[in-house]
């Protein structure tokens, strides 16, 4: 996936622009390139705990999800998802012309809607 737009980066309040960040260098950590930068949670199934819970065996307490950032992040991403559809429609007709058509279920009837 490409990143994401500049158009899009600059609609951000400082405060979303930090978040963004953190959320790329919490990313980064957990699939990092190097061995050393990697945290590996080792989860497992906590049989003592009601529920099976799983636990992890290692926490990174440098990137803790509390449940105001996981909020401000689902704020975040709601913002992007709008603003990706919107995008979309307006790209669209611009490149319909471009695009191969076909049957998305070749076996149906073009006009068929499923039930």
């Amino acid at each position: 996936m490409p990143p994401l737009r500049d158009e899009y980066l600059s609609m951000l309040t400082p405060d979303d622009l930090e978040l963004h960040k953190y959320i790329l260098w919490c990313r980064n950590k957990l699939i990092a390139h190097a061995d050393a930068e990697a945290v590996d949670p080792l989860p497992y199934v906590a049989t003592d705990l009601p529920g099976d819970m799983v636990i992890p065996e290692t926490n990174d307490s440098l990137a803790p999800f509390t449940l105001e950032v996981t909020q401000k992040v689902l704020v975040l991403l709601e913002n992007a998802l709008r603003w990706a559809v919107l995008l979309r429609r307006e790209l669209e007709p611009q490149i319909l012309h471009l695009l191969e058509r076909r049957q998305l279920n070749p076996g149906d009837h073009p006009h068929h809607v499923g039930t």
